[in-house]
This record gives structure tokens, C-alpha cells and sequence, in this order.
């Protein structure tokens, strides 16, 4: 069997291994330990034994330097019943995790144990940090049959040395860190180093063992052997299934398992350049020749070279074998080729994996449990954050993380304050520090040229990084806080400038100096963005979008376009950032698309990308409304009303509690590119965030600002549903759709925006503007009434003091009655949403425009209700259908437009589509190439013209075994031109012959299914293959 073939079968048992884990409805076994870090493999041996015993998990969650703030997984709040179990694991668990663990019949995990042993229950107590230091004091620690040393802050733990395993089952293997024990009460099973390591006793009619040490991956070198050899031992395995079995009362066999050295081949992308010695290791020599599953020959490269070989594009991605022979022997390595990433299908993005918190790190494959875990709930990617100090683990992780079905976006990037002020990382300029307005250090000086050029050094040594298949986007760029703080740098370019770059809020030359800090910020951002598209071509560029922006001007001066014009897609946070207590959490989604909406100049439509944070679990334990599938659901679909292209979670619980999203994603990843692909349009009315009164106001008026551009941004949310943001320094380029801007709280305005608004004003526009607003200059002289000159066309429009936000305050009938009378004001000069319902906590989006839209129905109420929506569009002649469930749907056409009586779940949404030009036709154009087949789908209407654009058109792909050879994320597309098109790679070792395709025009109702050959793998590489059998073309109505 070739290792490509066993690596597969390794990967299936892994798979059902993990089902296994998470299936039981009873269990033996009772294992409680963090959710990541088990480098003593544990669960691995336990379900690897035979007869594998039934094992349920408790997975806990915390820092090991605060061990008194552990916590059980948010999603894993049933209470254990300890009555299941006859082995109780506890696996480097902290008091405070157990103590957070409630069981049945009230109580928690901490209290209980002691009289669960007592009445016969078994437990096995592994070391760890944090652990054994946090049990004294606790009934618990009387259950244990030691007396433990107080360890605080794990400092006798720490003390690493050799301590060799003494007993005739020792095999030569050692442990480096032991528990320190004042007394033994039990008995001594084994000693490392002459010190207790395994002690057991009993307790009442209970069993206690005690395993005094433990392994954890930053306390492994990196990509080095095991610090303490004894857990990677079969040694190790012997105890622990002697111990299991025990407890059980039957013997337990060790069993196969998966090396999770086998998840992390080397991967490659086709058509990219590579070093075999990165496969071989250094010094080799004689032939490589790489094999296909099916053992032919497709490279060979004689090492070593003087050039680099480059993958041929023509490979077919899967599992392949390096061999390298020289003098009659024969080396082999499992290689993984793989593809680019297809851009066009909608992405799920889980934030994040990474080797944090110390010690706790990913344990070798860990990283593909948790990958195969999400990808089998839709999940497409993942964010994985680099440790800068361990970069093989780095690479080992993420090629478990694309084995494992994810692709991935490479997070590497250092702050103002990153390993300051000891550490920078590599050996050019050290920058000089950055200081306060006091004069205290407090960061690295980030407009400088020794801080620019450590930028272009932050990707060295990236070569097998940067040829990874499935790299989705780069996060390079960070928000770095750029604001108040002098520095070497900055003071010079304020010189060039004619300022003295002493400036202090509220001097004459304090916008302008902070202008200069913004421009420099900039170049800065953009040295990121050119070394990303140096090393990494054509690979966007993603960063999260900073929501605490205008609340918090003395972190960050730089102006958003600064920040934008450097990014190619924004992450921003949604339902869950406000604690959960809001009522009305989904504002917060609306606000953030609305926000990188305008960040993006209002066009989210070509590359650049949009997507909101689901949170997944609550900041803090406590809060209102619970955070599960409900406001996952909610801003799912709240989200891509509103633009988005993507979203993603800012971490997960485990267990059940992510079940259900499977669902969800499902429906995502097939009405997501089509709602993607539709082109948001700007609203009619905007609400102005001035970079002027943020940055040069008082604390007080920057505060004051930035809450009533939010409170009154949700008023009209409201009201009327769409609404946009608008900065200063677009009122030069407004978009034609906007017929009024609101100034709030927005006392400093310069001379060019004020004129700029007045013309706004003199076009036709409406300007609602509180008193005071605009009536400061930068420099600090003031204006009596800055709009008098336009106040004449009867589109200034003062706010009654009523209606100001320093009156909305939080509750929900003021905002329901101020939005009622935004409604009516708005109305009386002709601005009215497109499409809307008349009650607050529903939403009806229309998205497109011209002869093809969407429509988008959104309950925010816990519990059903039926929308009263109208449009202010033509359309109820158009052929209609609901795209969640395929049915034909029929609004009512009403004067001005149409309107629908939408029956919607709670916090879910309707999603209608409709079409003035109903598909006719699919025109299908398969090209098989050896590697892959190229499908381009034409869609005609009626009398032969090209279908409207985002027309919804959906493709499926069985090969000849009718397993599926496209994913779901990747099916659903939006025309573009009338065509839409896919690039379907064909794995290697697919046996070929006849693959069917399926090609749906969903809204029109129309199907044309086809099949097409593909070569067997036993043909030669560049043989012919056969052509497309036209005449197996059907049409299905």
C-alpha cells in the first residue's frame, strides 16, 4: 500500500474516530480537560483501544497564568451526570474549571468528586499547568492520596530537568516536570528521578491515581522530539488502558492509531516553485521523482539543482509520493498537491487557531480534529495567527488545518507595542520609541524607517508558506494605534510641513498636524500591502475592522481611507460585541456593514470584501439575550442584507451547542453568492462622522460625537431602514442616490466641508443639522450660523431639541417614537426607503437594480411574525419565487409599487428573488482538460438576450462512483454578462469515466443535466481525453 493510500485510510479512521468521541448517548469514560493542548493523547488511546470504552468529553477553557479563571466551553452547559461514568480523567484541569462544571442533582464537578470516589467511582489525575497547584485548600485535595506542596505560579513545576522513569517498564524514558508532594498517602506505582510520579490510593470504596506530570506543546522545542518521552511511549498507553481497565472491570488492548505526523505532509500549489530538501532535508542527492496515486511518474528532478523545479499547472490535486533514490536505496515522502483557492464561493470564516494561550499550544493533530469538525459544518476557512517563535509548528498546523478541509488566511503581524521594549525581531535598525504627550514611552516608533523596513523582513523565510494551496486572504495589516504620541519620525515631517510637531488638541495647527500623522500611517499600512502582494501574489488582503474607530480618537488618528485603501476585504464585529444585553444586538450587524460599507467608497460589489463577526461566545459568562444559533441565524442574515460577501465567528464553543449551524451554513453557502454577487446600492439619507470634531475636539465633544452618530444612526435604522455613514473627505464625491446628510454633535467643521455641504444643499440635497454643529473652523474661530447662506432653499433643516440624541437615551419607545417622526419628516420632503415595513424590529431589503432583485424579509422578534412590506418598485408582474424554500411567491402590486404579507420565524429571514427576464435557456460549454474541467454556463431569457445580472445559477458535479466532486460553498453563482463559470479540479486518483453535471437556473425553475468523460489515471498525462457525449443533454422544467 503506497503512504498516499494509507495516509487516506488513516484520515477515515480519524473521522470515525471522532464520531465515536462525540456520538455516545452513554458513556464509560468522563475525560474534563482544556480544549486544546492533549500532547499526552489521552483521548487518542482511550478510543484507539480494544474494546474501545465510550468516552464523553468536558472541555474547559482559560490562561494558565490566571488559574483561577477557568472556565467549561460555553457550549457545553449540561450538567453532568457522574452517575454514567466509572473512570472520571481529569487532564491538567484547574479547581476553577471544575468548580464551573455543574452536575446533576446540583452542585459542580469540584464538590462533587470527592464523595463520587467515595462511593466507588474511579479517577485518573493528570499534571499539567495549570493543575495540581491550583487543588489545595479544597475538599477535593483530601481525596487525593498525596499531600501537596503549595506551588504557586507553577515555579517548582517549571523546574525541568532530566528525571529518568525508574521500574522495569521504564524502556529508558524520562519526564522533565513533576508536581511537588509534601506526602505520600498512598501507594508509589512509579518514580521519575527518584520523585512520586505515579501514586495511587484509595477512598472509601474508590480508586484515586495520580499522574504527577504532564506535557504541553510550548514546553516541546519546536519541531523537536518530545520534552518528556515517556507520554509519547507505549509504556504510557499500557498504564493508562491498565488504569481504564480497571475501572471498567475489563481489560483494555492497545490499538491502532493515527501518527499525526501523517496529517502534515508537505503541500504544495501547483504551478509554484519548491526546494525538495524542504522534503528531504538538507545535503541530499540522486533522483526524485514524483508519483501519482496510480504510480506513474510526473516529475523528476535530480538533486541537487541549480534551479528550483516548479509543480506543473496540469496536476491533479490529492495525495502523490516523493521518492528519492541514490545507489540502490530508496527514500519516501507523502506529498500533498493542491489548488488555489476558487475566490468566488461564499466564505465562512472561523476567527481563529493558534498556539495560544502558552504553554497550551495545538498537540499534533489536534488542528485537524478541529478543522474536520467545522468543514463538516460548513465552515471554508480559517484565520490561523503564526507564533513567531515556532514556525515549524506553524506550517505543521496549517497543513493539518487543510488536510482537515479549511482553507486558511495567514495571520503574521506586529503591532506598535509588539515584543517592545526588549524584543525586535530581527537584526536591522532598532526603532527609535514613540512617547505620549507627557513624554513617557510607550511604543515603537511605527512612522519610522527602521520600523518600515522590519515590515519587508516580517515574511522571510515564508518560501513553503507562501506555496501552500488554499491560502484565502493574508491579514498582515493591524490597527496599529497611531495616535496621540510624538515621535523622532513624525517630528520631522511636521518640520518639512512648517509646523513644529509640538501641537497639542486644541492649538491652531493641531488638524493639521494630525493630517501629516494620518498620511504617514498610511505609508506605513502600505508597506504591509506591497510586501503581501510581493510574496504572496494576488492574494487579498483582510484585516478586522476597528469597531471602537470613532469611539476611542486617542488611539487611532489615521483617517479611514488610510486604513481602507490598503485592505482589500473588512471583518467587522457584530451581534455580541455590546455583552449581549442589548435587546436589539442585531443594530450592531447593520451598523458594521454599514460602517465598511462606506469605509469601501460605498462599493462592496468587486473586490472588495465585507463580513461580520457572529460572535461566538459572549465577552463576558453573563449577559441578556443567550448567543446561540438564534443570533447566529440573526446575523447571518441581517449581515448579507446589508452587503456582506462573507461572514465569520470570533471563536466557537465546542460540542452541541455548534451543531445546529450546520444547517444554517448550508442554506449560506447556496443563496450567499447570490446575495454576494447583487450590488448593494447606496441609501438616500446618511449620518456625517467627522474626522474633524473626532480628532481636534474636546474629549467631551469627540465622546458626544461619536454617540450621537451612533444613536442617531439606529433612530433612522428604524425609521427607514437604509442608512449610510458619509465622512468629510467624501462630501466632494457623494453618491446620486443620497438626498440628505444629518450632522449631530458635530461642532468642528472645516471650511472645505462646510462649503462642500452647501453645495450639497444648492444640488438639491437636505441637511438636517443640530445646534451647534458646524460652528467651529479648525482653528478654533467660530461661526455664528455656518448655513445661513443656503438656508433660503428651504432644505436646512434645524433638529428640534427633542429630537436630539442627547434625548434618544436607550430605552426602546423613545427610539420607536423619534423613529416614527424621522419617518414622517423624511417623507414630507420626498426621501422614503426604496423598500421597508412599517414596524421597527422587521426589515424589508431590496438588493440590485435594473431587471433582476432580491428581497430580503428580516425578523429580529424571538418569535414569528408576518411582514407587511411594500417597495416603492415596479415587480409584481415578475416571476417571483422564495428562494429558501423554491416556491413561486406572487407580491401585490399597489400604487407606487408592490407590496407582501411575508410570513418569517423567529430571528430568521424570507429571501425572494425576482426577475423581469426569466432564464429560457443555459447554454452549457464543458472544456475537459486532464486536470480539471472548465464549465461556462450562458443564461438566456425569452427572446435570446443575456439573462440580467446576478441571475442565480447553481451547479452539481457526480463523478462516475456519484460521490459529489464540487463542494457546496463553491455551486452557487451570480451571473455576470449573462455567463457565469467554474473551474472543477479533478482529484487525483479518480478513477474517471462518465461524471454527470447538473446545471439549475433556480428562480426560472429550469435544469439541464449533461455528462462528460474523464480520463482513468492510468492514461498517459498528456494523452487526449474524450469529448463532452452531447447527446445525453436533457432539460428538465
Amino acid at each position: 500500500m503506497s503512504r498516499a493510500v494509507r495516509l487516506r485510510s488513516l484520515v477515515c479512521g480519524l473521522a470515525s474516530l471522532l464520531a465515536l468521541i462525540g456520538g455516545a448517548a452513554s458513556a464509560d469514560i468522563l475525560l474534563v480537560s482544556p480544549a486544546i493542548d492533549q500532547n499526552d493523547r489521552i483521548a487518542a488511546i482511550l478510543t484507539g483501544a480494544s474494546p474501545s470504552p465510550r468516552l464523553d468529553r468536558v472541555r474547559l477553557k482559560g490562561r494558565p497564568n490566571r488559574p483561577d479563571r477557568w472556565r467549561r466551553s460555553i457550549g457545553e452547559r449540561a450538567p453532568v451526570d457522574l452517575t454514567r461514568f466509572r473512570l472520571v480523567v481529569l487532564e491538567n484541569a484547574a479547581s476553577s474549571g471544575l468548580a464551573d462544571v455543574e452536575v446533576v442533582g446540583g452542585g459542580d464537578l469540584l464538590a462533587a468528586l470527592p464523595g463520587w470516589v467515595e462511593s466507588g467511582g474511579h479517577l485518573l489525575v493528570m499534571g499539567g499547568e495549570p493543575s495540581f497547584e491550583t487543588y489545595p485548600g479544597t475538599e477535593f485535595a483530601s481525596t487525593l492520596p498525596v499531600v501537596l506542596v503549595p506551588d504557586p505560579g507553577t515555579k517548582r513545576y517549571h523546574e525541568a530537568k532530566r528525571r529518568p522513569v525508574e521500574g522495569h517498564a521504564s524502556d529508558g524514558t524520562e519526564v522533565r516536570r513533576i508536581h511537588p508532594v509534601a506526602k505520600v498517602r498512598g501507594d508509589v506505582l512509579i518514580r521519575a528521578g527518584g520523585e512520586p510520579f505515579v501514586v495511587w490510593g484509595r477512598t472509601g470504596r474508590g480508586e484515586v491515581t495520580l499522574v504527577l506530570s504532564g506535557v504541553q506543546e510550548h514546553h516541546v522545542p519546536d519541531a523537536g522530539p518530545r520534552e518528556s518521552d515517556f507520554f509519547a511511549s507505549p509504556q504510557w498507553e499500557r498504564l493508562l488502558l491498565e488504569r481504564a481497565g480497571r475501572a471498567l472491570g475489563r481489560p483494555l488492548a492497545p490499538g491502532s492509531h493515527v501518527d499525526p505526523a501523517e496529517l502534515s505532509p508537505p503541500m504544495l500549489r501547483v504551478g509554484h516553485a519548491f526546494r525538495p530538501d524542504d522534503w528531504f532535508g538538507e545535503g541530499h542527492e540522486g533522483t526524485m521523482v514524483l508519483q501519482s496515486p496510480s504510480g506513474q511518474a510526473v516529475l523528476t528532478v535530480e538533486i541537487p539543482t541549480t534551479t528550483l523545479p516548479v509543480l506543473p499547472e496540469t496536476l491533479r490535486p490529492g495525495g502523490y509520493e516523493a521518492l528519492l533514490s541514490r545507489a540502490g536505496r530508496t527514500r519516501r515522502r507523502a506529498v500533498h498537491i493542491g489548488t488555489p483557492v476558487d475566490l468566488e464561493g461564499f466564505d465562512i470564516r472561523f476567527f481563529l487557531f493558534g498556539h495560544r494561550p502558552g504553554p497550551l499550544g495545538l498537540a499534533p493533530g489536534e488542528a485537524y480534529e478541529w478543522a474536520v469538525e467545522l468543514a463538516n459544518i460548513g465552515f471554508t476557512s480559517t484565520v490561523y495567527a503564526s507564533y513567531v517563535r515556532r514556525p515549524q509548528s506553524n506550517l505543521r498546523t496549517m497543513r493539518e488545518i487543510l488536510l482537515g478541509g479549511l482553507d486558511l488566511v495567514y495571520y503574521q503581524s506586529f503591532r506598535d507595542k509588539s515584543r517592545y521594549p526588549n524584543r525586535w525581531p530581527s537584526g536591522v535598525q532598532v526603532p527609535q520609541v514613540a512617547k505620549d504627550l507627557s513624554g513617557e514611552a510607550i511604543g515603537w516608533d511605527i512612522h519610522s524607517p527602521a520600523f518600515r523596513d522590519e515590515i519587508d523582513h516580517l515574511l522571510d523565510e515564508h518560501a513553503e508558506i507562501a506555496a501552500l494551496p488554499g491560502i484565502r486572504a493574508l491579514q498582515l495589516i493591524e490597527e496599529n494605534k497611531d495616535g496621540a504620541r510624538r515621535s523622532p519620525s513624525l517630528r520631522k515631517v511636521m518640520s518639512d510641513h512648517g509646523l513644529s510637531g509640538k501641537e497639542k488638541p486644541g492649538d491652531a495647527g493641531w488638524l493639521a498636524h494630525e493630517d501629516l500623522r494620518s498620511k504617514a500611517t498610511e505609508q506605513t499600512y502600505q508597506r504591509f500591502r506591497a510586501l503581501s502582494q510581493r510574496v504572496f501574489p494576488g492574494v487579498p488582503q483582510s484585516s478586522y475592522w476597528p469597531g471602537s474607530y470613532w469611539g476611542r480618537p486617542w488611539n487611532y488618528t489615521h483617517r479611514v481611507s488610510a486604513f481602507a485603501a490598503a485592505v482589500d476585504e473588512f471583518l467587522g464585529p457584530g451581534y455580541g460585541y455590546n455583552r449581549g444585553k442589548a435587546p436589539d444586538g442585531w443594530l450592531s450587524v447593520t451598523r458594521t456593514t454599514n460602517e465598511i460599507f462606506n469605509a469601501h467608497d460605498f462599493d462592496v460589489s468587486g473586490a472588495k470584501g465585507l463580513a461580520v463577526y457572529a460572535q461566538g461566545t459572549p465577552i463576558t459568562p453573563t449577559g441578556g439575550r443567550e448567543l446561540g444559533i438564534d443570533t447566529w441565524r440573526e446575523t447571518a442574515w441581517t449581515a448579507l442584507a446589508g452587503g456582506a460577501t462573507g461572514l465569520a465567528y470570533f471563536d466557537l464553543p465546542h460540542g452541541e451547542a455548534i451543531r445546529p449551524l450546520g444547517k444554517l451554513h448550508s442554506e449560506l453557502h447556496r443563496l450567499g453568492p447570490l446575495l454576494a454577487s447583487t450590488s448593494r446600492r447606496p441609501a438616500s439619507i446618511a449620518v456625517l462622522a467627522s474626522w474633524s470634531t473626532r480628532t481636534g475636539g474636546s474629549r467631551k465633544e469627540t465622546s458626544r460625537h461619536h454617540s450621537c452618530i451612533v444613536q442617531t444612526h439606529d433612530v433612522l435604522v428604524y425609521a427607514v431602514e437604509q442608512v449610510d455613514f458619509v465622512r468629510e473627505e467624501q462630501l466632494g464625491s457623494l453618491p446620486a442616490s443620497l438626498g440628505a446628510i444629518v450632522l449631530t454633535a458635530t461642532p468642528l467643521l472645516p471650511r472645505r466641508a462646510v462649503e462642500q455641504l452647501h453645495a450639497f444643499v444648492r444640488g438639491g440635497g437636505h441637511l438636517f443639522v443640530d445646534a451647534g454643529s458646524g460652528t467651529r473652523q479648525p482653528e478654533g474661530s467660530g461661526r455664528r450660523d455656518p448655513w445661513h447662506t443656503v438656508r433660503a432653499t428651504g432644505r436646512v433643516h434645524d433638529i428640534a431639541a427633542p429630537e436630539r440624541c442627547s434625548v434618544v437615551g436607550r430605552f426602546e419607545v423613545s427610539r420607536k417614537l423619534l423613529a416614527r417622526r424621522w419617518r414622517e419628516r423624511l417623507a414630507q420632503i420626498g426621501i422614503e426607503p426604496t423598500s421597508a415595513t412599517p414596524d421597527p424590529w422587521t426589515e424589508a431589503r431590496l438588493m440590485g437594480d435594473g431587471d433582476l432583485r432580491y428581497w430580503v424579509f428580516l425578523n429580529h422578534y424571538a418569535e414569528p411574525r408576518t411582514l407587511a412590506a411594500h417597495a416603492r418598485v415596479a415587480g409584481a408582474t415578475w416571476l417571483w419565487r422564495d428562494m429558501r424554500t423554491g416556491q413561486r411567491v406572487r407580491p401585490v402590486a399597489k400604487l407606487g409599487g408592490m407590496a407582501a404579507a411575508v410570513p418569517v420565524g423567529p430571528t430568521d429571514a424570507a429571501v425572494w428573488a425576482g426577475t423581469r427576464r426569466p432564464t429560457a435557456t443555459l447554454q452549457i460549454e464543458p472544456r475537459v482538460e486532464w486536470h480539471r474541467i472548465v464549465i461556462e454556463v450562458t443564461a438566456l431569457d425569452s427572446e435570446g438576450r443575456l439573462a440580467p445580472d446576478s441571475t442565480p445559477v447553481q451547479l452539481a458535479i457526480r463523478g462516475a462512483d456519484g460521490e459529489p466532486r464540487l463542494a457546496a460553498p463553491l455551486r452557487s453563482r451570480g451571473t455576470r454578462g449573462g455567463r457565469a463559470s467554474w473551474r472543477v479540479p479533478i482529484p487525483a486518483g479518480d478513477p474517471g469515466g462518465d461524471w454527470s453535471i447538473r446545471v439549475e437556473a433556480p428562480l426560472a425553475g429550469l435544469t439541464e443535466v449533461l455528462s462528460v468523460q474523464v480520463a482513468s489515471p492510468a492514461k498517459s498525462h498528456d494523452s487526449p481525453v474524450a469529448r463532452v457525449d452531447r447527446t445525453r443533454i436533457t432539460t428538465v422544467r
